[in-house]
């Protein structure tokens, strides 16, 4: 089984520092939404970890995904934390696979990246997922910053971190790395590990896009698991919370209670669903989401029961 990119943050100040040729940070980046991302321009870009201010003015690196939506990035000089911003490619949903999705249509991917956390023992390269999952971890960082609820930008991105790995998936940090592709789980393999979790989240985010778009009659250009990124953006951009957008038709629960439903719905219960995970392997899964009261990502919403 292939396993999913997953990193932990630590408080620090970004800064430059001078390494040799040999030893600049090597980024070997996956960019996927609910499949691989496919020639997706990457960049890499400084961050100041204080302020949370993307240092635009230079590219320290970038290339082009290539066919399974992997690219390797030298980056051209060492900063304690990085972001990799991923524009334009092209990839689909299960739920639409002849449809071809354009990242510049639905949203680009981000993912920061804290080089410092990389044990230099092993070398100089870094493994990098880009997913909806960690494109959120930058909103809500962001938008926590801006509200003033963190008096830093990398402590918004660690407690950001924390409590949305641990809402998805159960633990408040992952510090190992692993790369996840749904079609290649069964049942027996890995069975509740945190690769498997996040294999099944970044299914169901693409399960929750199909339903939005079924209740809205939009088509899968401009609903998918990608797009849902935007508009949680517009969610937390308002108050640092994720509790509902209607403008976007996005419900107050939909990482709660609606995720779940929409992937036993459109997903487990359809014949895409190749791989036969069954609801009862998933509900628990589902049931912690659905009851999770963490005041820091939902204020005081109140929450939802599952309908399976």
């Amino acid at each position: 089984m292939r396993h999913l990119c997953v990193y932990v943050l630590c408080t620090t100040l970004a800064a430059c520092i001078q390494y040799s040729e040999n030893e600049l940070p090597v980024l070997d980046i996956r960019v996927k939404g609910d499949n691989d991302v496919i020639r997706a321009m990457i960049e890499i870009y400084a961050v100041d970890s204080h302020t949370g201010e993307i240092l635009y003015d230079r590219v320290l690196g970038s290339a082009m995904s290539d066919q399974n939506g992997r690219a390797s990035i030298k980056v051209d000089e060492y900063h304690e934390l990085l972001i990799a911003v991923a524009r334009g490619g092209y990839t689909f949903e299960y739920w639409a696979p002849d449809t071809v999705i354009n990242l510049n249509e639905s949203g680009h991917l981000i993912a920061l990246v804290p080089y410092y956390k990389t044990d230099h023992a092993t070398g100089n390269r870094r493994p990098v997922s880009m997913n909806p999952v960690t494109t959120d971890i930058y909103n809500l960082a962001r938008a926590r910053y801006k509200h003033n609820r963190d008096d830093s930008f990398i402590e918004a991105v660690e407690l950001s971190q924390e409590l949305l790995y641990h809402h998805f998936i159960g633990y408040p940090v992952l510090d190992h790395l692993c790369e996840a592709d749904l079609t290649c789980l069964e049942p027996s393999e890995d069975y509740g590990s945190e690769g498997w979790k996040y294999s099944i989240l970044l299914r169901a985010r693409a399960s929750l896009a199909h339903e939005q778009a079924i209740d809205r009659t939009y088509h899968v250009k401009h609903k998918n698991s990608i797009s849902i990124s935007y508009d949680l953006s517009l969610d937390v951009d308002e108050d640092g919370f994720f509790n509902g957008y209607e403008p976007e038709g996005l419900p107050e629960n939909s990482l709660r209670s609606d995720i779940g439903n929409a992937f036993i719905k459109n997903y487990i219960k359809s014949n895409a669903n190749d791989t036969g995970i069954s609801i009862e392997e998933v509900r628990y899964l589902f049931e912690r989401m659905a009851q999770n009261m963490e005041y820091e990502l939902f204020k005081d919403t109140p929450i939802d029961s599952l309908d399976f």
